[in-house]
This record gives structure tokens, sequence and C-alpha cells, in this order.
């Protein structure tokens, strides 16, 4: 029923099961751009709505610009459709990973497309997010 979408380095997604098991080049690939991105995505069938997960309000239009800068993320095939990527380091039953556009790097990280989203649809957002905590506390 609800499906959450985050963008990041592929490295970390597929290659850090957890920040225990971070290696130095996985990090300083995605420092530095080095890297590709993919979009994680999992599915869930309800959603709790806690300090971390926040219910916004949109219009038709401001879903359908959301909507057109989430598709703009996805790298596509030359068919044009989404190109999943097969993997073994899926987070849990409800994930999966397709290849997406742009490099993570210490400047452009989850966050700031998460931001650049909430700006798309004309939500509120933050002129700069390192972290999350900028993002979550608009709401």
């Amino acid at each position: 029923r609800f499906v959450a979408l985050g963008w990041g380095d592929k490295g970390f997604f597929l290659e850090t099961p957890s920040w225990g098991e971070l290696k130095f080049s996985t990090a300083f690939k995605a420092a530095f751009a080095l890297s590709t991105a993919a979009i994680h995505s999992t599915f869930y069938k309800e959603m709790e709505l806690n300090k971390t997960c926040k219910k916004v309000h949109i219009t038709s239009k401001q879903y359908l610009r959301l909507v057109k800068y989430i598709k703009s993320s996805f790298l596509m095939s030359e068919k044009y459709s989404s190109i999943f990527i097969k993997t073994k380091a899926n987070y849990g039953n409800n994930d999966s990973f397709y290849e997406a556009t742009g490099s993570y790097s210490i400047f452009h990280t989850c966050n700031t497309w998460a931001n650049n989203g909430l700006m798309a649809c004309g939500q509120k957002s933050c002129f700069w997010v390192a972290l999350s905590e900028p993002i979550l506390e608009l709401f």
C-alpha cells in the first residue's frame, strides 16, 4: 500500500550491510562522487507516524511534480523502464533497488535528494541539508 524511496550511493546500499562493515574504499568513492547511485525502495502495508515519519498534505498538482522529480531520479533503460538491480543485499523481503541518476557526494547526499523532492513539489525545504534533522524539523 505504501512505498518509501531513498536515493543514495550504490556501494553503500549494496556493499555495506551495517556501519561496522563499511569499507574505506566505499566511503571514499561515495564522498567524492566516484561511484554510481541507486534508489532503495521499501514496501509497507501500514505506515506508523512518528518523529521520523511525518504525514505531508499535498495537492494533486504538487503530487504530479513530486512524481516527475522521483521519476527523473531513476536511470531508464532504452525501453524507458526502470533498471532493477538484482542483488542479495536486500535489507528485508520488502526491499528492492534500482539504478539511479547522479552521484552521491559529501555535497549531494540522500538528504539533499529528499530536500530537493520537497522543493520540487512546493513544500517547505531547507537551504542546505547535510543531515536529516533539518528536514524533520520542518514539520
